[in-house]
């Protein structure tokens, strides 16, 4: 997961790469799950929901989560 000026962005593969971007202004929703040991060990899954055109990314094991869900919000204004 990359945040950058534009939007949230996501790579996957290695040699063959799949890249997705989400604008800021586009994100609906930004939501955190953290189980026990997320808690304890300060790591949990960030999604981030769009609503109308359904595009969901949901990144899992993110170390600190609330300090990226606060980026986040504080880049969609």
């Amino acid at each position: 997961m990359v945040l950058n000026q534009d939007g949230v962005m996501v790579k996957k593969g290695i040699l063959l790469t799949n890249s997705k971007q989400v604008p800021y202004k586009n994100i609906n929703i930004v939501a955190i799950s953290q189980g026990i040991f997320g808690k304890i060990f300060n790591f949990g899954d960030i999604e981030i929901s769009t609503g109308g055109d359904g595009t969901d990314l949901v990144f899992r094991h993110v170390a600190n989560p609330e300090e990226i869900k606060k980026k986040i919000q504080t880049a969609m204004g």
